[in-house]
């Protein structure tokens, strides 16, 4: 996330950091994370999806690192190869939600 930032800094694609924001607020601010891997060819495609209990899900399609999270899956390793989680965990973090 901070690789994001530092490269499109005063860019409208960045998410807003605030603390705890509303579940719309949180649902634009992932959906512009994913919007700028997905600009860079990371998925083909990324929603974000929010229901009436507050929960959020996320549907990636197509990874670009879809082939090493399987290797790593199947090899019981603990380091995970998934960047676009990371980015929105960390932005989560960034606005005292997790």
């Amino acid at each position: 996330l901070a690789y994001i930032f530092e490269n499109f800094s005063g860019s409208k694609v960045l998410p807003l950091i605030e603390s705890k924001p509303s579940i719309e607020k949180i649902a634009e601010g992932i959906e512009k994370i994913l919007n700028i891997f997905r600009l860079y060819f990371f998925m083909v495609d990324a929603k974000v999806l929010h229901n009436k209990v507050g929960e959020l899900n996320l549907i990636i399609t197509a990874p670009a690192t879809i082939w090493s999270q399987q290797v790593l899956t199947t090899r019981r390793e603990i380091m995970k190869n998934d960047f676009e989680a990371k980015a929105v965990s960390s932005y989560l973090d960034k606005c005292l939600v997790m």
